[in-house]
């Protein structure tokens, strides 16, 4: 019978391979350098515009609105951003590209970019950035990822195909191990196919530091070709690849707290001989954290990589701009005297921060105080501080304000899934159906129908009694959105 030391076995496994994915060495595939710059040297992609079409940019829009707390709705910093960006693909190679900025209501030290063109840097990245400058560095790597076309191995664009195959080996090695679950020959054989299974399935390709070095060269040889200064980039590149490795530490804690859970309920299988339910369950279970986390997985390397990276990044400088003459630098106008959107949108984004702090402490008067501080213009109806606010009036056990709150972030001219996912699961408690159909309407019309709306679909159909309505969906939701499978079974109960 497998015990807790085999569990623990299984969630290294899975952790180890899954960081396996992204640790190939550099020295190996950098034998090869260029001559001259990235910039003088590239070439481009014959497929670029295929992946920048204005339907995989509105498919983009509508993944990031159901993503965390959404957009932010802010003509002004959207502005400003946006600015910096076009002032470099004017001077990129391909400067006809639709590339464009969007800021994301995440505190987090966060940016992005998807193949379709649009770049997305956090409301966190900006407040701690000192200058222009550094978030040029920032832009232009992420647009140099979308020029050289790396999403083409992106754990994206991979995972479908990947938790297709993850069903499959479930049925497969159900089927070869139940029977002898219990014996040592069935450990073993349990232990080899997980090994299996996290090897081949849970290392995604990510983005490697071969992408990332490429993408940190083109992307400072923009940014001096848009006249901003280069010297920002060197340590800029260490603090990027700190947060990378924060991030990485973060989900492979997750990771070996989902694994363990869902190990559980695998173990029970072996023994009971509900092996294969049991391992697409704990397939489901680590595709959850891709996709919940999966944003965050991208670009992510070992400790010593932040060091290694830097310098690679000083000895390219120095080989390319040795007398090339720095511009002076450009501070935040928001970091200046002058009044800027951003100055308020920073300010009210920590007091939402501090308000959770707060809350999490039991100290319910000053999570109020600093919720409904975070709520002055111009970020009175944004989805992040009034969530926040739901959830201080919800542990005050006034249930009623909080879905007043939820219905106000509706106001915002960029709306967050979010807010609608919070409004049709309270009405689905409530067993309000009519309600949550109306939410869940309005939802699919302002967010472009995402996938992730699906299950709550299957959750209202199951409650309205229409089970076999429910059912079909959820077959359509897991053959057409493996990610989603965990959460697409009709009600239990």
């Amino acid at each position: 019978m497998l015990t807790g030391r085999t569990l623990n076995v299984l969630g290294a496994i899975a952790v180890a391979s899954l960081a396996s994915g992204c640790l190939e060495t550099v020295e190996a595939r950098f034998s090869d350098e260029i001559d001259g710059t990235y910039l003088e040297n590239y070439e481009q992609p014959e497929d670029l515009f295929d992946a920048t079409s204005a339907e995989a940019r509105a498919r983009g829009l509508a993944n990031a609105r159901s993503y965390g707390f959404g957009l932010v709705h802010s003509p002004d910093l959207n502005g400003y951003v946006n600015g910096i960006l076009q002032s470099i693909i004017a001077v990129s190679p391909v400067p006809e590209i639709e590339a464009a900025a969007f800021v994301t209501a995440s505190n987090d030290f966060d940016a992005h970019a998807r193949a379709d063109g649009s770049i997305f840097v956090s409301v966190g990245l900006l407040r701690t950035l000192e200058t222009e400058d550094e978030l040029a560095f920032v832009l232009a790597h992420e647009l140099a990822h979308i020029l050289l076309r790396h999403h083409k191995s992106d754990i994206f664009e991979d995972s479908q195909k990947k938790f297709t195959q993850l069903s499959s080996l479930a049925d497969g090695l159900g089927q070869a191990v139940t029977g002898e679950a219990e014996t040592e020959t069935g450990a073993t054989n349990y232990l080899v196919a997980s090994s299996y299974m996290s090897t081949n399935l849970l290392a995604p390709n990510l983005f490697g530091k071969l992408e990332e070095e490429e993408a940190d060269r083109l992307g400072v040889d923009l940014m001096i070709a848009a006249r901003y200064d280069h010297n920002t980039a060197v340590e800029l590149t260490r603090t990027l690849a700190a947060g990378q490795l924060a991030a990485r530490q973060r989900n492979q804690e997750e990771l070996e707290a989902r694994t363990e859970a869902a190990g559980t309920s695998l173990v029970a299988g072996l023994n009971t001989g509900t092996f294969r339910e049991s391992l697409a369950e704990f397939g489901q279970a680590i595709g959850g954290l891709l996709r919940d986390g999966g944003e965050h997985l991208v670009s992510v390397f070992g400790s010593d990589y932040k060091d290694e990276r830097a310098d690679r990044m000083r000895d390219y400088l120095a080989a390319n701009y040795r007398y090339t003459a720095p511009p002076q630098q450009q501070p935040f106008p928001w970091r200046q005297d002058r009044p800027h959107a951003g100055q308020a949108i920073f300010l009210h984004y920590q007091h939402a921060a501090d308000a959770e702090v707060a809350l999490a402490d039991d100290q319910l008067d000053e999570a109020m105080r600093l919720a409904r501080a975070a709520l002055s213009p111009p970020t009175q109806w944004d989805a992040y501080p009034r969530i926040v606010l739901a959830k201080v009036r919800t542990a005050q056990k006034q249930e009623t304000k909080a879905i007043e709150n939820l219905d106000l972030a509706k106001r915002s001219k960029e709306p967050a899934f979010a807010v609608y996912q919070a409004l049709i699961e309270r009405h689905l408690t409530r067993r309000e159906l009519d309600f949550a159909a109306a939410e869940l309407e309005e939802a699919a019309e302002r967010l472009g129908d995402p996938p992730y709306l699906l299950p709550l679909r299957i959750d209202l159909l199951s409650l309205a009694d229409k089970n076999a309505e429910a059912a079909a969906l959820a077959v359509e939701c897991k053959v057409q959105y493996p990610d989603l499978a965990s959460q697409c079974d009709p009600p239990s109960s």
